[in-house]
Parts: structure tokens; C-alpha cells; sequence
């Protein structure tokens, strides 16, 4: 791995997480802009093939992290969350051609579809007392999410260990950072929500980024 963009990465990361939990909004929205660029550059520098679908999804994740850092603007947060749908988008038609689909579907894949299904019909049914209108976006954004996390899932019929592990597990954070961003959005306030959103936010980005490097 390119050290000096990866050690570039991790201070860049370190320092926003240290913003972030004092709550220095200049810092923040001085290294977020950031993060995404970088681990953009480490994939095209590492990767042997470079696939469009991941560069146009981290280039839509920059667009989105830029956005939200003025996500008290309810217009602003909604063009963010419609970044992060592209991306996810992106991700999916990138993860899908990893796939040999001449396997065939296993049985258990489909008894994990009723699980994801089950797990967002819970989670919307927690913060539907809530009335604002990103409810019905983050519905759509979370099925865009859930999509993905599945296509990663799907994987395991052509890769094992780690280039089957990390794109799975990224997706798992990505489903747990946007869970944590919608109970804050709602009235379900958490504290420190912000701090937990970004650590698995970006670690989610870079499982999925490297695992796809390895597979």
C-alpha cells in the first residue's frame, strides 16, 4: 500500500475525529473535504484495474460529505443524502460485476433479504413518530443502502476471506452510520452521535474500498 498517501489519510482522519469530538466546526469542515479524495487517490495508485463505479462513488461521497457540513440546512442535508444514494449506487453496479453469478444464488441469501427487510421495518417503525419530511428519503436512502450491503453480501459466492469479509463488513457500518444519522435527525437524539456517524462512516468507505482491492 502507497505509505505516504495512507499515513496522509490516517492523520487527516485522526484529526477530524479530534474536531469532531470537541466540536470545532471549523475543523471539521476543513478536513472533511478531505477524506474522500484521499482514499480516492490511495485506490487509483493501488488498484491493478481501475473500475469507474468505485471512482464515481467516492467522487459522489466527497459531494455529500461537502454538503453535510451544512446539514442543519434542511436542503443542503437532502442534496447530501441524494450524493450518497448516487454512490451507493455506483457502489453496487462496481460490487455486482465482482460477482460470477454462474454459481448460482444460494438458498441463504434469500432468507437474508426477510432479515434486512425485517431490520429496516423495525428501525423506521422507531423514528416514525417523528414527523419531519427526511423521513420518506431516508426510507429510499435506506433501501439503497440495504441494496448494496446485500451485493456485498452476495460476494461470498466468489470471494473468501478478506476480499469478501471487508466489503461486507463496510456495508454493515455504512447501514450503522446512517442509522445513527437518522435517529439524530429525528427526536431520538444520541450523544456524541456525530462522532460515532464519522468513525463509522469512513472506516465503512475504506473496508469497502480495499476489500474491493483485494477481491
Amino acid at each position: 500500500m502507497c505509505t505516504p498517501i495512507y499515513v496522509t489519510f490516517l492523520i487527516v482522519f485522526a484529526m477530524h475525529l479530534c474536531f469532531t469530538a470537541q466540536e470545532n466546526k471549523p475543523g471539521r469542515r476543513f478536513t472533511k473535504p478531505f477524506l474522500m479524495p484521499l482514499l480516492l487517490l490511495l485506490y487509483l495508485v493501488e488498484a491493478d484495474v481501475v473500475s469507474i463505479w468505485v471512482v464515481l462513488a467516492l467522487v459522489a461521497s466527497t459531494i455529500g460529505d461537502i454538503l453535510l457540513l451544512w446539514s442543519d440546512n434542511d436542503s443542503s442535508f437532502a442534496a447530501g443524502l441524494a450524493s450518497f444514494l448516487i454512490g451507493h449506487v455506483f457502489y453496487i453496479v462496481a460490487i455486482i460485476q465482482t460477482i460470477d453469478f454462474s454459481v448460482g444464488i444460494p438458498w441463504w441469501f434469500w432468507v437474508s433479504i426477510m432479515l434486512y427487510v425485517a431490520y429496516g421495518w423495525y428501525f423506521h417503525s422507531r423514528i416514525s413518530s417523528d414527523p419531519g419530511k427526511m423521513k420518506v428519503p431516508f426510507i429510499v436512502y435506506g433501501g439503497a443502502i440495504s441494496l448494496m450491503s446485500l451485493a456485498t453480501l452476495l460476494r461470498a459466492c466468489t470471494f473468501s476471506g478478506w476480499g469478501f469479509w471487508l466489503p461486507f463488513i463496510g456495508s454493515l457500518l455504512f447501514i450503522a452510520s446512517d442509522s445513527i444519522l437518522a435517529c439524530n435527525r429525528s427526536r431520538a437524539r444520541i450523544p456524541g452521535a456525530e462522532l460515532y456517524v464519522m468513525t463509522s462512516y469512513v472506516l465503512a468507505q475504506v473496508f469497502i474500498v480495499i476489500g474491493l482491492l483485494i477481491g
